[in-house]
């Protein structure tokens, strides 16, 4: 029989493992999930077949977790059994019945992920049986839009790192190239730790990738002798906010690009004093990233947004916003815009750049 070319893919011991519970239905998580990397979304383990059907694959596996809360698990005492599913109208193979339900077939998790649509949805208690269960694996709770405000109004979970869905779709390229690589994730790191203590690992985390890229990058390197001439990259970059503008240009210009510099345009350029610039428009023609920081979503930003991608058709749109809705998120996604929410980590720009010019 041939042998399935997804299988040795799918249980690389390299790639993270999810596994997750709550309801992967809610559009934001529907979202948080389309934006994984492909090779996690293989790998990813929903415990009672929680995943919509139309966004499973035949590489995704489903799990029965054997916790005592009657919310979420499928009783599974019968090794002979895969799983006591508890609604008749869901069958523990409807997806694919080439893939196992079996508990004992399937590998620990390296991250346990809730999707906590609510505050309240999960229990400490019965996170804690889960940690029992999984003592080696993180707990990572990805918060819906009605937990937006949980640290001021509701109890967030103890023992868990908590981040907006918005948040964590932006970050997990980068953390699970780390853990790919065999780096520290930040999301393995204590919950207790403190901020400048996360600070200190991502800088040291980020000399590691400096040298990794100049090893094994397919970017040209500027640098190098006899490499051929290399032009500068160009940013453009457009906001309503100068001190934004300003953030965005000194970010462009000071970052590490392999040795190749980077040219800034955009409508601030030339407007202040101390802020020189080229406006021409045949330079923004041949921009390689365009970086537009969404005031909001009203017909008149998005109007222009559109603009300047119909006169920069070959640059890489990147959208910045702060506190993007489901909506806002699918309608930029389906563009294929790069949507980093403010604030967001300098490190995740930088590695998204320097892939999309790999």
């Amino acid at each position: 029989m041939k042998k399935d070319s997804r299988s040795s893919h799918r249980f690389d011991p390299q790639v993270p493992r999810f596994l997750i519970f709550g309801d992967a239905d809610r559009q934001e998580f529907r979202l948080w999930w389309e934006n994984l990397p492909e090779n996690v979304r293989e790998r990813g383990i929903f415990a009672e077949n929680r995943l919509p059907a139309d966004l499973c694959t035949s590489s995704v596996s489903e799990y029965s977790a054997d916790v005592h809360d009657p919310a979420v698990s499928a009783d599974v005492h019968d090794p002979t059994v895969s799983a006591d599913v508890h609604d008749p109208a869901v069958s523990a193979d409807v997806h694919d019945p080439a893939v196992s339900t079996n508990v004992h077939e399937t590998p620990d998790p390296d991250f346990l992920v809730l999707l906590r649509s609510w505050s309240g949805e999960f229990s400490d208690s019965w996170v804690l049986e889960l940690q029992k269960k999984f003592p080696l694996a993180p707990i990572l709770a990805v918060l819906g839009s009605w937990c937006e405000g949980e640290a001021r109004t509701g109890t967030p979970l103890a023992g868990v790192h908590s981040m907006l869905w918005y948040d964590f779709a932006a970050m997990a390229p980068l953390e699970c190239f780390a853990f790919e690589k065999g780096w520290a994730s930040i999301w393995s790191l204590p919950v207790t730790v403190l901020p400048e203590e996360r600070a200190i690992f991502e800088l040291k985390r980020e000399e590691k990738w400096k040298l990794f890229r100049n090893v094994s990058s397919t970017v040209p390197n500027a640098n190098t002798k006899n490499s051929p001439a290399l032009r500068p990259l160009r940013f453009l970059i457009e906001s309503e906010d100068f001190d934004q503008f300003v953030f965005l240009r000194d970010l462009c210009l000071r970052s590490d690009w392999k040795g190749r510099t980077a040219e800034v345009f955009g409508s601030w350029l030339g407007k202040e004093d101390g802020i020189p610039g080229n406006t021409d428009s045949e330079a923004e023609a041949v921009a390689d990233f365009l970086l537009f920081d969404f005031p909001d979503f009203s017909e008149a930003a998005v109007a222009h947004f559109h603009a300047l991608k119909a006169r920069n058709p070959e640059a890489v749109p990147i959208a910045f916003t702060e506190f993007p809705r489901p909506d806002e998120w699918h309608f930029l996604w389906k563009e294929n815009v790069q949507i980093f929410p403010k604030p967001f980590r300098i490190a995740d720009f930088l590695f998204f750049c320097l892939n999309r010019l790999s």
